[in-house]
Parts: structure tokens; C-alpha cells; sequence
């Protein structure tokens, strides 16, 4: 589990997190980067979890960092703590998750993981995202395959860290703070208890 920490030095790299699979959306970030490095240097994107190197989606993800000289480094797997270093230092988690015929992202349970660390997140409308990002304040809801929308999340990450840093770490933990499940029982408890 993660713990709550505050990182006062937001590090200049978004954060993508899990095996890299099309409903994911990395590709959508990736081209979202791209688009936001147009107007802002000196940022990376890093990608930590498991990264199939043969998988056709993959190559097609190599192949867009190639031809964009894209920032983007390759972290691997990592312990739960190293995870927690990664999501506190970035300047944003970015997970623009799709849809597909017989595949969507379920409960984004790695958008909190990033608010629980004091990090804001970005993530895609039409899923459990809409009720787990808390739009403009633990992070922002971009629509599905809408690059532009993801590069213009990241700015206003930066500009809301510019901000006031510290107020929008709080606001992220706070955030998170609310779906555990203590209170998730509670609240379903105290629905079987109005219905008699």
C-alpha cells in the first residue's frame, strides 16, 4: 500500500503506469506529449511497468517516440516504494484509457495511487473515471483518443503546480483520501439501512 507523502520538488516528467496495452492509451499520451513539448522543453515521459517490445501496439508506441525524438524513458517494473517515488516526483500521472469492442479500463485504481501520493492525474471521461478524477482538482478528464485535450491536461497540470504546489498535493491526497474502504462500507451500509 501507499503511503501519503508530500514531495516539495515536483520533478519535470509525466508518469504513465501499467502494462502497456491499447485500452491504456498510451499512444493517445504519448501523442499528447508531443503536442505539449511544442510549447514546453525540458520535460520527459516515463513509462514504468511492463512493455512488451514485440507487441504490435508496442512497436507502433516505438515507432511514434522515434519519429518525434520523443523525451521517453523506459523505467520497467519497480518495488511498490520506488512506484510511490515515481508518482510523488512527477508533474503528472497520465492514463487516457479507451474503449474498445471487448476491452475498457475498469476501476482506475492507479489514478488514486497517483492522488494518494500527492500527484494530480490525468484520465479518460466515459469510465470509473469520471467519478474517481475529481475534474480541476486531483486532475483533469480528457475525452477518449483526444490527444489535444491530453496535452492541454498537462498544461494545466503545470500551471496548477505553478500555482500553489503544495495546496495541490493536499487537494490530491485529500481527494483519494475519500474512496477507502472504510468509508466505501459505510456508505453502502448506510444505503441498505435507507431502504427498509
Amino acid at each position: 500500500s501507499f503511503k501519503i507523502r508530500i514531495n516539495n520538488s515536483k520533478k519535470k516528467y509525466f508518469l504513465f503506469v501499467g502494462a502497456s496495452k491499447p485500452r491504456k492509451g498510451l499512444l493517445i499520451a504519448l501523442e499528447g506529449f508531443y503536442e505539449f513539448c511544442k510549447l514546453n522543453k525540458n520535460f520527459q515521459f516515463r513509462i514504468v511497468g511492463f512493455f512488451d517490445k514485440k507487441n504490435s501496439y508496442n512497436r507502433k508506441v516505438l515507432e511514434f517516440i522515434s519519429q518525434h525524438n520523443l523525451p521517453v524513458e523506459f523505467i520497467g517494473t519497480v518495488s511498490h516504494e520506488e512506484l510511490a517515488t515515481q508518482f510523488a516526483q512527477c508533474t503528472a500521472h497520465v492514463l487516457p484509457s479507451v474503449t474498445e469492442k471487448f476491452n475498457f479500463e475498469g476501476f482506475g485504481l492507479v489514478h488514486l495511487e497517483a492522488n494518494i501520493c500527492g500527484s494530480l492525474t490525468i484520465g479518460s471521461r466515459g469510465s470509473a473515471n469520471d467519478e474517481i478524477i475529481k475534474d480541476g482538482y486531483s486532475g483533469f478528464l480528457v475525452n477518449q483518443h483526444d490527444s489535444k485535450q491530453v496535452a492541454d491536461a498537462m498544461s494545466r497540470c503545470v500551471f496548477m503546480l505553478s500555482n500553489d504546489e503544495n495546496k495541490t498535493a493536499l487537494n490530491c491526497i485529500k481527494w483519494a483520501d475519500k474512496f477507502s474502504w472504510k468509508d466505501s462500507i459505510n456508505a453502502i451500509a448506510e444505503k441498505y439501512s435507507n431502504n427498509d
